[in-house]
């Protein structure tokens, strides 16, 4: 079986396993509204940040195309060589791996994504702190989480939730 690899915007791949954490700056679930439109200036927001290093787009049920055609007009306004993004489906548990292996932070604005994250076995937290450092990219209704390990725990509000192997599998299907 071959290697697999997260994809990414600008065809280049990051084989799973081998990128370092921190090498992304953060992954941010991007999910439509409950009317189904796109988050567009938070996937604007998030592509001018990426001037200053690689972010992780994680989709939630929205077709990559839909993003390139958000940023088609803000690609063209910065330098080509910015580090930029990369997609990986929310729901693809082997890409999320990868994405979750990158970063040690995770902009999140779903429990059901808060709670696949822990179902992967990712140990995050909220970090008052260090969300001060994201610059405007904790917005409401985005929540910053810190990823310190893959220790099995995702704390929300000081109590830690440990799905069992079923409910992870169970979650797995719901998030999809």
């Amino acid at each position: 079986m071959g290697q697999q690899h997260c994809p990414s915007r600008s065809g280049e791949i990051a084989p799973h396993g081998l990128a370092r954490r921190g090498a992304a700056c953060a992954v941010v679930e991007i999910v439509a509204g409950a009317d189904g439109v796109l988050p567009t200036e938070l996937v604007r927001t998030v592509y001018r940040a990426s001037a200053e290093g690689l972010y992780v787009l994680a989709l939630h049920g929205i077709d990559p195309v839909a993003i390139d055609h958000a940023l088609d007009a803000l690609v063209g306004t910065l330098p080509l060589n910015i580090p930029g993004v990369i997609y990986v489906d929310a729901g693809d548990e082997a890409s999320l791996r990868c994405a979750l292996g990158m970063t040690e932070c995770i902009l999140a604005t779903s429990f059901a994504f808060k709670t696949w994250v822990a179902a992967l076995g990712f140990d995050c937290h909220a970090d008052a702190e260090r969300a001060r450092g994201l610059n405007g990219l904790a917005a409401p209704g985005i929540e910053p989480l810190f990823v310190d390990g893959e220790a099995g725990a995702l704390r929300l509000g000081g109590l830690a939730a440990y799905p069992a192997q079923e409910e992870a599998a169970a979650i797995r299907t719901e998030f999809h």
